[in-house]
């Protein structure tokens, strides 16, 4: 924005000898990360006139944040003479009430102001780790991934990395800024087989966030033990199924050594009848 200064040199109604043109302008910051510095700069085209106060304005609720130099609180808002022409006001630790609103610049009666916009070119606020939360189940034949992601920003796109699948966003909460997302994928098939690494990738604005997890996924327990059953049962099938064969062979070997017995005392016997009769 610019203010315009006209300097009249001679008397009254006479030629104007001199014109100077004083402009100034409020630069944003151009990256933004909770919990860092904000820095926002007033450039001057001519030195502040010791007349002219300088102030600054902005946040929540558009309150004065800075004049000459003091501030209305010293831990969170510093002002800094560049040079004389250029002065910025310091913003600690930046939070969510610092973004999505109007600050201002003021050199006198003159104003320069901006709204402080976020998107995805300016700031990107990845997941709050200790709090994602990943939950895989198998129930009545049907498998359910959900995963919700807290404090983002934007909204991130997820995919299971190991299958490329697209993991659907059901629900999406928003505060000043930072996004709640919940996602959830459902399938008849298993969607994560037992003892395979779990690995979801999230793109969230231009980085990548591998969402924490465990090396496997622990199935459901009622799965586990039906399957644990049938295995069970399986196994011992295999088993009776193996004594009894073996118990078949043995009675076998010895119904025929038996046979095998009786007829040869039934040929001695016929022998001793022939020899008696002989006699």
């Amino acid at each position: 924005m610019g203010s315009e200064e006209r300097v009249f040199h001679g008397k009254p109604g006479g030629q104007v000898t001199k014109t100077t043109l004083y402009v100034f302008h409020l630069k944003l910051p151009t990256e933004i990360r909770l919990g860092h510095r904000l820095k926002f700069e007033c450039e001057t085209s001519s030195v502040i006139p010791a007349t002219k106060s300088r102030q600054w304005r902005g946040g929540a609720n558009n309150k004065l944040l800075c004049y000459d130099g003091t501030t209305v609180d010293p831990t969170k808002y510093k002002e800094k003479i560049i040079n004389q022409t250029n002065y910025e006001l310091i913003v600690e630790e930046a939070s969510e009430n610092d973004l999505q609103c109007l600050y201002a610049c003021r050199v006198g009666f003159d104003i320069d102001q901006k709204f402080l916009e976020v998107n995805e070119y300016n700031f990107v606020q990845l997941p709050d780790e200790n709090f994602t939360k990943v939950d895989y189940q198998m129930q009545n034949g049907q498998s359910r991934l959900i995963l919700v992601l807290f404090k983002v920003f934007p909204k991130p796109v997820c995919k299971l990395k190991n299958k490329g699948r697209v993991l659907p966003e059901t629900n999406a909460t928003k505060s000043v800024v930072l996004y709640n997302v919940t996602y959830r994928l459902e399938s008849s098939e298993s969607i994560i087989p037992c003892g395979e690494q779990l690995e979801i990738e999230c793109k969230v604005g231009n980085e990548r966030y591998l969402v924490p997890a465990r090396n496997s996924i622990i199935c459901n327990s009622s799965k586990t033990s039906k399957d644990s059953a049938t295995s069970l049962v399986t196994s011992v099938g295999v088993c009776v199924a193996c004594i009894s064969f073996v118990g078949l062979a043995v009675l076998w070997t010895i119904c025929k050594r038996k046979k095998k017995d009786n007829c040869e005392y039934t040929r001695a016997v016929n022998k001793a009848e022939g020899m008696n009769l002989t006699i």
